[in-house]
């Protein structure tokens, strides 16, 4: 039942994040969005909107084509190998790894394009 959930979580969290990197791209200020707008910033308080977009959007496809392929990948082991415990356990340790290191740049970003402040209702 875990698989199933994780499986349908990466491949559900990769095609938005494609799809929302493919909608931003569009645009040229940064629209609200929960994967690429930072947690607690106002999106209309970006010093750059233009730079930032430059800096998230690579970023941000990297990571929905991460998890659309490692969820598929979980998917076919799931599936079809039903191979080794610590296969399993791989595919579902790097898709995490992906999203720790996306979030590690989000925080990079509100450093460089928000002046490393958040917004006065966000908690650490």
């Amino acid at each position: 039942m875990m698989d199933t959930f994780l499986i349908v979580a990466f491949i559900g969290y990769g095609i938005y994040a494609i799809y929302s990197c493919v909608a931003q791209h569009a645009s040229t200020y940064v629209l609200e969005n929960k994967i690429i707008c930072p947690s607690g910033c106002d999106p209309k308080k970006c010093r750059d909107a233009k730079a930032f977009l430059q800096f998230m959007l690579p970023k941000t496809l990297i990571l929905g084509v991460a998890l659309l392929a490692l969820g598929g990948l979980l998917l076919v082991d799931h599936l079809l190998m039903k191979s080794e415990v610590w296969m399993t356990l791989l595919l579902i340790a790097l898709p995490l790894a992906v999203c720790a290191w996306y979030v590690r740049e989000q925080n990079k970003a509100v450093h460089l394009f928000w002046n490393g402040k958040r917004e006065p209702g966000w908690r650490r």
